[in-house]
């Protein structure tokens, strides 16, 4: 029982640093996503674009260290997905933004055991465990949002060429397609009783 109560103490406290720290850490993750050249995306983004839910996540986060991992809800992650999407973004940049982000807190994370004698190592690995099935989870729910974005996105585009290819079926004129040089590449059903 006194073991346990230490655990959660300890671990209450790394999410107070992790609050705490929070302005610091997302400032040093900005820089490294800035440095990261295969997140092209990042370039197009304002301070505030980039960081948008970031203090959300880190609620989320200590929430998940203070009360254990039946406690959080990815809904901030899903919002990720979404705006990432929304701005440009390919899967696997969002995905690079996540990495980043695990290597910046984790950094920050072990700054602060290091510092506290008391953080035995089962806790150490139970912080870890947590802050790892956290990442992977939101990282996991983002891209899952970002797909579900694409796939209503490409379901919009295909609905849309069936409407005008119904529209161009359903016409009393003859109409008629022809590419670039003028080569006849396409006609509907009209054309085709008219000549």
């Amino acid at each position: 029982m006194q073991q346990e109560q230490s655990q959660q103490n300890a671990l209450v406290r790394l999410a107070d640093f992790i609050l705490k720290k929070k302005s610091e850490i997302i400032e040093q993750w900005i820089s490294a996503v800035h440095a990261e050249k295969v997140i092209v995306s990042s370039e197009n983004l304002t301070h505030q674009q980039l960081v948008d839910h970031m203090p959300e996540i880190f609620e989320t986060l200590a929430g998940l260290l203070r009360q254990g991992p039946d406690h959080f809800s990815l809904q901030d992650a899903r919002t990720h997905g979404h705006r990432r999407w929304k701005q440009g973004y390919k899967i696997d940049e969002i995905l690079h933004e996540f990495g980043l982000f695990r290597i910046v807190l984790l950094e920050n994370a072990t700054e602060f055991i290091r510092q506290n004698p008391d953080f035995t190592r089962p806790i150490e690995n139970e912080a870890r465990r947590r802050i790892h099935k956290f990442l992977n989870d939101a990282s996991i729910a983002s891209a899952q949002q970002y797909a579900e974005e694409q796939q209503l996105e490409s379901k919009h585009y295909r609905d849309s060429i069936a409407t005008l290819a119904s529209i161009v079926e359903s016409s009393g004129d003859a109409i008629i397609s022809k590419d670039l040089d003028g080569i006849i590449t396409s006609w509907n059903n009209w054309t085709l009783d008219k000549i």
